[in-house]
C-alpha cells in the first residue's frame, strides 16, 4: 500500500471518523507522516462511514478543499 501512495500524483483529500475502528489512530498519523502534501481531516464522533454518518460535514471538507485548489491556480 505505500508503493501505491507514494505513487498518487493528485491533490488528494483524506478524511477520517474519529471512532473508526478500520483506521486506527496510529495507522492515520502514519498515513500523514508519509504524505504531508496530502489534506487531512477527522470527524470526531463518527465510525468508519463519515460520508453516510456526516454528510454536510463531508461536503464541507470537499468544498474547502476544492476552493483551496481553486486559489492555488490563480
Amino acid at each position: 500500500l505505500e508503493e501505491d501512495v507514494l505513487a498518487v500524483r493528485a491533490p488528494t483529500l483524506v478524511l477520517r471518523g474519529g471512532g473508526s475502528w478500520i483506521v486506527s489512530e496510529a495507522a492515520f498519523a502514519g498515513f500523514r507522516a508519509l504524505r504531508p502534501d496530502f489534506t487531512f481531516a477527522t470527524l470526531a464522533g463518527v465510525s468508519h462511514y463519515v460520508h453516510e454518518e456526516a454528510h454536510e460535514w463531508t461536503v464541507a471538507q470537499w468544498e474547502a478543499f476544492d476552493a483551496a485548489r481553486m486559489g492555488a491556480r490563480v
